[in-house]
């Protein structure tokens, strides 16, 4: 058994699915199961994630689908596992086994034909529960060695043009590099994707701004061209870049030590970065009628982008700011006040306070590391009265000695 093939093991062990899938159903009809997918992709990449969604294929010796839809049912120990059909056509069944696991069933009649259907190789390897082999068809695992993201079937990004974009998400969140074919494949046929469906599209964008380091996943999208596929014009895309950039910093700092010091409630960041790139958007763009803002973003992010906009006319109000910062639980002090700063174009365009702010943030996540506060509310009143930003970045220092 490869050490590969031994984390494998081991991991699937832990979640327990010999308790959960009868096994024994399987053996007696003959019949061969497999995981595949980015569960086998997330434990090798050393993935954590508190929730699972494995995919699971079944070969099947003749498609009678009666009987693959019975065996589906008697597949799981316990008959209150809920059994969902999320692809008619397909016949691909989710049981939901808790909150935190699911399992996604479909059958094959040969196992090579279900792997040309697949997208990237790193999401193409197959391990055998039973058995504790790792069947891989096209080098995949030597592609996750080298971090390389690989179409072993380019054909198939144009038949489910989500996938171009998956491959963005992929790319940025496992720090992956294009191989050249694929890459120059995806920027010659990218347009497709806005045959996507709208929820699918933003469910997927919903994901990449929900990574670590959007601004990376932003700049590709933005060399793609996505945002003119959606006439969307973005007049400055480096300064967006190097504003997101900085948030996913922000962002960090406040997910990580701001609950714990102040119980302060963050939303999710994708809420945050849908609405930092509507208000960019809706602040330099003279076209607000784009039929794609709407589309991607939503009227109600639009209207809300709106008001931060107006809101952001106040923050020279040292009343205003101060009560903004005495409800601990408020998500206006993230909205009105950060998402502002950011997009502030005469501040943004001045390099010494680009400068300041990265200062800032280098200096925060440093706090952070240590676990330290780092400013009381009430320290913010004086703050806010001063418009030199070097001086947050003394006090922020005069509390590290």
């Amino acid at each position: 058994m490869s050490l590969y093939e031994e984390k494998l093991s081991k991991t699937i062990k832990k979640i327990k699915l010999d308790k959960i899938v009868n096994f024994s159903i399987l053996n007696k009809k003959n019949l061969k199961l497999f995981i595949v997918g980015g569960f086998i992709r997330d434990i090798l990449f050393n993935k954590r994630d508190s929730k699972i969604d494995a995919d699971v294929v079944i070969l099947i010796k003749s498609k009678n689908i009666e009987d693959y839809k019975s065996l589906i049912k008697c597949l799981c120990n316990e008959c209150n596992y809920k059994i969902v059909e999320l692809d008619n056509k397909n016949l691909v069944y989710r049981s939901i086994i808790n909150q935190n696991l699911y399992l996604d069933f479909t059958y094959t009649l040969d196992l090579n034909q279900d792997f040309n259907r697949r997208d990237y190789t790193i999401n193409s390897l197959y391990f055998d529960p039973m058995d504790k082999k790792l069947i891989d068809f096209d080098d995949c695992l030597n592609d996750i060695k080298n971090y390389l993201l690989k179409a072993h079937n380019l054909d198939n990004l144009v038949l489910d043009p989500i996938r171009m974009l998956r491959g963005i998400r992929f790319k940025n969140e496992f720090n992956l590099t294009f191989e050249q074919q694929t890459y120059d494949f995806i920027k010659s046929n990218f347009f497709h994707v806005v045959n996507t469906n709208p929820t699918r599209m933003k469910q997927e964008l919903i994901k990449i701004f929900n990574l670590k380091k959007t601004f990376s996943a932003i700049n590709d999208l933005v060399d793609l061209k996505f945002f003119e596929l959606y006439d969307i014009k973005l007049n400055k895309p480096d300064e967006l870049i190097q504003i997101i950039k900085s948030f996913d910093i922000l962002y960090q700092i406040f997910q990580d030590v701001l609950p714990k010091e102040y119980e302060f409630s963050i939303k999710e960041k994708n809420y945050y970065l849908f609405l930092l790139l509507s208000s960019y958007i809706l602040k330099n763009s003279r076209d607000l009628n784009s039929w794609g803002i709407s589309l991607l973003f939503g009227e109600n992010f639009i209207k809300k982008a709106q008001k931060i906009l107006n809101d952001w006319n106040k923050r020279e109000d040292p009343k205003y700011i101060i009560n903004n910062f005495k409800h601990k639980t408020s998500n206006q002090i993230f909205e009105v006040i950060f998402i502002n700063m950011l997009i502030n174009i005469s501040k943004i365009n001045n390099e010494e306070y680009l400068s300041t702010l990265q200062t800032l943030f280098k200096v925060c996540n440093y706090v952070c590391e240590l676990k330290r506060t780092i400013i009381p509310f009430d320290k913010y009143s004086e703050i806010f009265q001063e418009t030199d930003y070097s001086k947050y970045i003394d006090y922020v220092i005069s509390t590290l000695t």
